[in-house]
């Protein structure tokens, strides 16, 4: 059983790896945006395994206003989709 689940989880970070790569050849995205946009509570492990497969992802601190003040928040660009991927 615990095999099974094991692959599931690998399926659905495959799945989620692809939904985050589409979504950045739109614009940049924010944990905020793959939250609200994608359900993504992981962003910043997605974007590692996309760097892994060789995408070049620009990350830049912005701020953003939040009930307690200002906070930096990363924002994830997409700057090319490496050699193995053009």
């Amino acid at each position: 059983m615990r095999s099974q689940n094991v692959h599931n989880n690998s399926a659905v970070y495959k799945s989620e790896v692809k939904i985050v790569f589409d979504r950045l050849k739109d614009g940049p995205l924010t944990k905020i945006q793959a939250f609200d946009e994608l359900a993504i509570f992981t962003l910043a492990q997605r974007i590692h395994e996309l760097r892994k497969s060789g995408y070049d992802i620009r990350s830049e601190m912005i701020p953003i206003e939040t009930a307690k003040g200002l906070r930096q928040i990363a924002e994830y660009t997409l700057i090319s989709e490496g050699v193995n991927h053009a």
